[in-house]
């Protein structure tokens, strides 16, 4: 017999059609059983309820899973409104690299500060705010780093040229990151500016 090229299509109908073929009859499935009377459910010993474990207390930094959703939710308007803000002050900043890094770390906090007033985050939690150096401070340390750090201090810029300034701010030598802390670090609690 010659080899007949078919469809797909064709073959898996055809298997289809050869596996669905019926050459005896199905018997239909037997009556269901019937309910248990009154005097059987008598007859069996009576069973405890299971036991249902009191929910475990959770500590004030654990967020419960039924409000989890809402946190990220909430999260994600944070980041919105800080990346915004951070966008904003950065379009609006004046001086060098320097100054502006200063006023765009100092808006960030602001930021943070007026999302929480408005919609605080649950359990009462505060995110890490910036401890930002005086401005004579950070001025002054702040030009002993090279330029491309100067720049990418600059959180905008920080945000927007993600390829050049994270591996560049995650490389620092040790003098360097020492700078960059003590003029601008991330801290939980939100110091005077």
């Amino acid at each position: 017999m010659p080899f007949v090229r078919r469809s797909p299509l064709a073959l898996v109908a055809t298997i289809l059609l050869a596996a669905c073929t019926v050459d005896e009859p199905v018997e239909p499935p037997a009556d269901p059983p019937e309910p248990a009377t009154p005097s059987a459910m008598e007859a069996a010993p009576p069973t405890e309820p299971t036991p249902v474990p009191e929910p475990m207390e959770l500590s004030p930094d654990v967020t419960p899973v039924q409000d989890l959703s809402s946190a990220i939710q909430q999260l994600g308007r944070l980041m919105t409104a800080m990346r915004e803000d951070i966008q904003e002050a950065g379009a609006n900043a004046e001086g060098d690299d320097c100054a502006k890094a200063r006023t765009i770390f100092l808006a960030s906090n602001q930021a943070l500060r007026d999302f929480i007033a408005e919609d605080p985050l649950p359990g009462g939690r505060t995110p890490p705010f910036w401890q930002v150096a005086s401005e004579r401070q950070f001025a002054r340390k702040c030009h002993q780093l090279p330029e491309a750090v100067q720049r990418c201090l600059r959180l905008d810029i920080r945000h927007t040229d993600r390829p050049t300034c994270n591996p560049l701010i995650a490389q620092l030598p040790e003098d360097q990151q020492a700078i960059v802390d003590a003029i601008a670090k991330s801290v939980q609690e939100p110091q005077p500016e």
